[in-house]
């Protein structure tokens, strides 16, 4: 792709935009150019399922400790996940993520029957989860939290050293629930401020 005197493309996407000294700076227009697959509809762009939307998919964990979730229509088939040892699911667009008994966490992202990566060790003592379509939430038992932002592989970030009974995280805002009742959240950055918005008598959060 060419636009406004910038270049993108596949082969060298961990480069992302270069800059571009062609003839054309393309500042009126996008240049758009794929491989002969691509142009006979061969390729993932033109056969793979289109992307879960958030509310698309139902995560259930069963009481046999296993976890099956749904897409699309209210009545189609579950699809099992994982078959025992989970203790909490959840969902968000295309990404599953669970916990397990041994306090390790999985994420998946795409298809249902895609991949599981284990993004926290057994051990780790993660005591809850949530999830969005760009980031990774985990409360630890010590009441700790850290989130990661982007892709299953990055790099945690500390977002509260203790004292948290709830996590939540919506878009860009990250919500917690202090063992005190308290409620704090933040928005934008995984480092922006806390903004404590009730100083206590709280018994849940959610956002939205």
């Amino acid at each position: 792709m060419i636009w406004n005197r910038h270049i993108w493309s596949a082969e060298r996407a961990d480069e992302g935009w270069r800059s571009y000294t062609g003839s054309n700076p393309h500042t009126d227009h996008i240049h758009f150019s794929q491989s002969w697959a691509g142009a006979t509809k061969q390729t993932t762009w033109w056969t793979a399922s289109p992307v879960p939307e958030d509310g698309e998919r139902i995560g259930i964990l069963g009481d046999d400790g296993s976890a099956s979730v749904k897409e699309g229509a209210l009545g189609s088939a579950w699809v099992q996940v994982s078959s025992a040892g989970v203790r909490q699911v959840a969902v968000s667009g295309d990404r599953v993520a669970m916990t397990k008994t041994d306090g390790s966490v999985y994420f998946k992202e795409g298809a249902l029957n895609s991949q599981w990566h284990q993004v926290l060790s057994a051990g780790s003592d993660a005591a809850s989860i949530a999830v969005t379509e760009n980031r990774i939430g985990v409360l630890y038992s010590d009441g700790s939290v850290v989130v990661k932002e982007g892709a299953h592989d990055g790099p945690w970030s500390q977002v509260s050293s203790g004292g948290v009974s709830q996590l939540a995280l919506a878009g860009n805002r990250i919500g917690i629930r202090g063992t005190d009742g308290s409620v704090s959240v933040k928005e934008g950055a995984l480092n922006g401020a806390w903004v404590q918005v009730s100083s206590g008598g709280v018994a849940g959060i959610s956002l939205g």
